[in-house]
Order: structure tokens, then C-alpha cells, then sequence
């Protein structure tokens, strides 16, 4: 199997390639083709039998993420998934999302690692299926990265990548994000949290959580309602949603310069895999924190 070297350049890579085992843990949140692997799997047929038996594997695994988070806070990126997921013959919303995203991610990532030390310490909370912090252990192959998230499948998709990409320089751990920082005993140079926020009924206090663990950069990605600008717009749940809050732009700017950030660069897009303009913005910031 021929996949991107850790060290080498993701945006070099060759035809991202098929792997079975990667293929029976779909559906993937991310596309992992800039680092040499197909997980989109678009083109892959399904014979009658897999559409069945996979449908039958994401129903339960859906019944059991519902009774989880029941008994959880919702701090997931994702809360249940389509079976329709198996069927798509077209990106995900996620899909779609992730080249607007990753652009400015992945620039603000490497700003900041230009900065710190060869060795870095990096933290990733809601990673999902890890895509980022594997950017990140590519990006700085003597890092050491911990990613974080509540899903025991995208940490089991986490694992299982990483381990065909190779990477020995990063670790998994399924935790409750803010039982995570609230017992982490060390500090980060760089703290990546790239879509949870949103998901938090409180925001400011995560904002705080992460503020006192990170000892270098935060990059944040985020959310925010298009409906408005008004800087006091804050709502909880967010509208349509039974958790998680939406605010606007200036809303996330002036909780972070509040906390004493130094935001020292940010940018806005749009979403294309969200219709509803209360999640269709998304503001990206790079900010320097303790």
C-alpha cells in the first residue's frame, strides 16, 4: 500500500488508495485523500448483501450512540448518523464543508507551528475521525498530538488510520471534552477546536477550559449564524437543534478578547453543505493565548 510519507508533503500525494479495512468502518467524517487514503468511497459499488448488512450495523450503532449521549452531555460533533450515509452516492454535507474549512485550518495550523518548538505538545478536541490531528503529526512530524472526542467510532476510525498512515507520534482518547481539559494535568503549545463549539451549550466556559490549558496558540473554527451581526446575539439551543448554542462572529471575537486572546488573524466563509443561514456561517481565528 502506497500512502503519503508522515514527512513528506500531504498535497503531494498520489491516487488516494482503496483500503478494505478503512472502507468497513465508513462512514468517514473526513476526506483523507490529501494524505494518500480513499474514505469518501463515492465510487465504490455495494453489492445488495453490504447495503444490508451495513445498514443493519449502523442502525444499532445509531440506537447505541442515542442511549450514550442520553446519558451524556452532547459535546459529539455528530450526535446519530444517517443510514442513509451507506446508500450516498454524493459528498456529505461534511464533504462538502471540509475543502472551505481545511483551507484556512491547515494555514493557521502550520502559522502557528511556525513558531513553536520542533517538539511541540498539540491537543484536538472534537476530532472526530482524526483527520486534523493527523495533519498535525504530519505537519510537525516531532509533535506530540492528542486528539479527543466523545464517539467511541470516530476514535475507533481515528485509531485504525493512523496506524495505516503510520504515525507513531499521536494518541486517541475518548473523553467527554470538558471532563478532558478539566483533568488534564499538562498544557499545550497548540489547541485545534475545529467545529465543537457550536455544540457546547456553553460556550463561554469551554472558551475559559481551553484558555487554561493552552500555553501558546489556539486555533478555533466555529459556527456562527449568518441571520445577524449584532455583537449580544447568543441562543440556546440552537434554533432547530435540542442542544448546543449559535451566535455571531462578533458575538465569538468579543469572548475571546475577554479571556485576554490575542487574535491575530481570523477569517470568514460559507458553509455549501449547510442550507439554513444560522449554520451556514464559519469564522476560523488564530489567536495567542497565555
Amino acid at each position: 500500500m502506497n500512502v503519503t510519507s508522515p514527512g513528506g508533503n500531504p498535497e503531494a500525494a498520489r491516487a488516494p488508495q482503496f483500503v478494505r479495512d478503512l472502507y468497513q468502518l465508513r462512514p468517514w467524517y473526513h476526506d483523507f485523500s490529501a494524505l494518500g487514503l480513499d474514505t469518501t468511497f463515492l465510487q465504490v459499488p455495494l453489492t445488495l448483501g453490504e447495503r444490508y448488512r451495513r445498514s443493519f450495523e449502523v442502525a444499532k450503532s445509531t440506537l447505541s450512540r442515542i442511549v450514550l449521549l442520553a446519558r451524556t452531555s452532547p459535546s459529539s460533533k455528530e450526535t446519530t448518523r444517517s443510514v442513509r450515509d451507506i446508500f450516498r452516492r454524493v459528498p456529505s454535507p461534511h464533504l462538502l464543508n471540509q475543502p472551505v474549512k481545511e483551507k484556512h485550518i491547515v494555514e493557521f495550523i502550520g502559522r502557528a507551528l511556525s513558531e513553536l518548538s520542533p517538539q511541540p505538545a498539540c491537543l484536538e478536541l472534537f476530532c472526530a475521525d482524526g483527520y486534523y490531528s493527523c495533519r498535525l503529526a504530519t505537519l510537525s512530524p516531532q509533535a506530540r498530538v492528542t486528539g479527543v472526542d466523545l464517539d467511541p467510532d470516530h476514535i475507533q476510525r481515528a485509531e485504525t488510520i493512523a496506524r495505516y498512515l503510520r504515525l507513531q507520534n499521536l494518541r486517541f482518547q475518548r473523553s467527554d471534552v470538558g471532563e478532558f481539559l478539566a483533568q488534564a494535568s499538562e498544557s499545550y503549545d497548540l489547541v485545534l477546536c475545529a467545529g465543537g463549539l457550536y455544540h457546547s451549550s456553553d460556550p463561554r466556559g469551554l472558551l475559559e477550559q481551553i484558555g487554561r490549558k493552552a500555553a501558546g496558540y489556539v486555533v478555533l473554527q466555529s459556527v456562527v449564524t449568518l441571520e445577524t451581526e449584532d455583537p449580544d446575539y447568543f441562543v440556546q439551543p440552537a434554533p432547530g437543534w435540542q442542544h448546543g448554542s449559535r451566535f455571531t462572529h462578533a458575538w465569538l471575537v468579543r469572548r475571546m478578547e475577554e479571556r485576554g486572546w490575542r487574535v491575530l488573524d481570523q477569517a470568514r466563509d460559507e458553509l455549501p453543505g449547510n442550507r439554513r443561514s444560522h449554520d451556514r456561517g464559519a469564522s476560523f481565528f488564530l489567536c495567542r493565548v497565555g
